[in-house]
């Protein structure tokens, strides 16, 4: 069986117009919304045991976490999720590197909206490419600090490839940067000029509807902060150039965004959001309005629940750690209350369902529910 041919003619079909590729963009995010991904592995699974933001115990941690949490990288619960990690990122970056390369060929003609969809595609690719890369990097490889040398991971540009060449910290890093630099440059003029009433508005970025909104026809061009955007890309490389230790550079994308921050375009969480602390189930905890991107995923109480029902250990797992210092006594303050002590149990709940029934809790919990924050403005006040 000629398994390529037949991936070829299935690719040619998918492509052969332009709603094809619409359709492989909306397959990327979806895909990093995944339990594999964003979803899990990289909010509050895996990422968060490694960062020891929950207690380390066998009733807290589930047991691949617990292992992961006491940094057991050979034990084989472990090795299945980084493994997870690792495929599903890279199937995401190969899926980038076939789009970008359909999109490149063809003319703007071929494309419904023209110049301003080819741009937008491209610059959003190369956005996701870069995020994927950077956080691939963080987990598998030295940080920078520590000046370590020798080889890294791949950074993978091209469709297909099937032998990936590891490179140095320096060469990927570079490769980030340099297609972060190109999402932010290709994505400006459109998130900040065609697209500025959708993206300053919270509304706009994550829930808007086109049926009020300047937007050509359809829903591709909808939810801005739920894809790749140029004040995300401007973010995103505030905390890469941190990273690698150009404070330089990570204060002037970070100023950049805090400018916009001062024309009214992102705001603090009002307090209208915070509703009656005495209920908590009608807070907020993700925060709305101070995202710049955030992916989606209606399965996200799903997912996190079964972890609860399906222990022995429900109450007290995903415990976090120690947070009444990080709130100095202040056990008042709504987002200890709310965001971790909600109904005494110690946890941090943004992804837990409100136990609620009334209108208003259900009605939080349908429009933060789905919600999986990648950054907000608040992180540029930290560099």
């Amino acid at each position: 069986m000629d398994v390529t041919s037949s991936e070829k003619i299935l690719q040619k079909d998918l492509f052969k117009e332009s709603q094809g590729i619409r359709m492989a963009v909306n397959g990327v995010y979806k895909e990093m919304s995944s339990t594999s991904l964003y979803g899990q592995n990289l909010s509050w699974g895996f990422i968060s045991a490694v960062g020891h933001n929950y207690e380390v115990t066998t009733s807290v941690l589930t047991t691949n976490l617990y292992y992961a949490a006491n940094f057991a990288w050979d034990n084989s619960y472990v090795e299945s999720i980084t493994d997870n990690i690792w495929s599903k990122a890279y199937n995401i970056i190969a899926n980038c590197n076939n789009i970008i390369q359909m999109v490149e060929e063809q003319d703007t003609m071929f494309f419904k909206e023209k110049a301003l969809e080819k741009t937008l595609i491209l610059g959003e690719m190369y956005g996701v490419r870069a995020m994927l890369h950077f956080d691939l990097f963080r987990l598998f490889a030295p940080a920078p600090i520590t000046n370590a040398s020798g080889l890294t991971i791949p950074y993978v540009t091209t469709y297909p490839d099937k032998r990936p060449i590891n490179l140095s910290s320096d060469e990927v890093l570079k490769n980030i940067v340099n297609d972060m630099e190109m999402a932010k440059t290709m994505l400006a003029p459109i998130d900040t000029i065609k697209f500025r009433s959708v993206i300053s508005s919270p509304a706009g970025r994550y829930r808007q509807s086109n049926t009020w909104r300047n937007l050509p026809e359809g829903d591709f061009f909808n939810y801005r902060g739920q894809r790749m955007n140029f004040f995300a890309a401007t973010a995103l490389l505030a905390r890469i150039y941190l990273y690698m230790g150009d404070y330089d550079k990570a204060f002037e994308n970070a100023d950049l965004v805090y400018r916009f921050h001062k024309r009214n375009w992102f705001r603090w969480t009002s307090s209208s959001y915070q509703g009656n602390i005495s209920n908590v189930d009608y807070i907020y905890t993700k925060r709305p309005d101070e995202l710049l991107l955030v992916l989606s995923n209606h399965k996200n109480y799903e997912n996190y629940d079964k972890f609860m029902l399906e222990s022995y250990y429900g109450t007290s797992r995903f415990r976090m750690k120690k947070m009444e210092l990080l709130f100095a006594g202040d056990l008042d303050d709504f987002r200890f209350s709310g965001w971790y002590n909600r109904y005494g149990l110690k946890r941090y709940l943004t992804w837990q369902r409100p136990a609620g029934t009334s209108y208003t809790a259900q009605n939080v919990a349908q429009n933060q529910g789905p919600l999986i924050p990648i950054i907000r403005f608040s992180e540029m006040y930290h560099i």
